[in-house]
């Protein structure tokens, strides 16, 4: 219906970090990841993932900062289905960003590696985008056996021009292909992708020109089904 189930809280004061780029899934019936990047007075700039209690919205647990140097133009986003969720995040600096990937739980926390009918630890994180590309902005989206992740491409070693790039990645981090989508300008804010069930995928995003102009294309990709 819409109408809150619980009072509204307040999760950092007013102050306390500078935050942007906000994400949410719901990895199960009892918890919503939260994600985020933050940048604190010293200078620090984070990746955090909060996991939030569906009924009252109230923090699980302390924040994960799964990246502890986002770099100036850090992102993160989330998806999540019965089948598995993940996170998508920035590592870098002032000139060079990676990504990486996270594979989460239920209670999102990392993923129990699974193998035949062996459970073992928890799931590492993985660097799916590292030099020489340079990439931020990224989304993702989840796939009946593994997930869709957009981001831009930034001028470097062999890209002369930004571009809107696309990896697939199986539910355990590997990587099942990507392909390059389109030109595009090196400003335009966070891409954005959504996944059918039978594997239909449609991609956003906006270009920010030199005279501040800015504007928005979207794109239906072929059916990639189950990977």
């Amino acid at each position: 219906s819409g109408v809150p189930t619980a009072e509204e809280g307040e999760l950092e004061p007013r102050g306390a970090y500078g935050i942007a780029g906000l994400t949410l899934a719901q990895t199960s019936s009892s918890f919503v990841g939260l994600g985020y990047w933050r940048s604190g007075s010293d200078g620090t700039s984070e990746i955090v993932l909060d996991v939030l209690d569906t009924v009252t919205g109230e923090r699980d647990r302390d924040p994960w900062i799964i990246s502890p140097t986002a770099g100036t133009r850090g992102s993160v986003d989330l998806a999540a289905d019965d089948d598995g969720a993940g996170i998508v995040y920035s590592f870098g600096d002032r000139t060079a960003h990676q990504l990486w990937f996270q594979q989460l739980g239920p209670d999102g926390r990392p993923a129990l590696v699974k193998s035949g009918l062996s459970v073992g630890g928890p799931a590492e994180p993985s660097r799916f985008v590292g030099a020489p590309r340079n990439a931020v902005d990224t989304s993702i989206a989840k796939l009946p056996t593994g997930f869709a992740v957009a981001y831009r491409s930034l001028p470097g070693p062999g890209l002369l021009e930004p571009r809107i790039h696309m990896q697939l990645l199986g539910l355990t981090e590997d990587l099942k292909g990507g392909s390059d989508i389109a030109l595009a300008n090196e400003y335009g804010g966070r891409t954005t992708i959504e996944t059918g069930f039978d594997g239909r995928i449609v991609m956003a995003w906006s270009d920010t020109a030199e005279d501040g102009q800015t504007k928005s294309t979207a794109v239906k990709l072929p059916c990639f089904g189950a990977l």
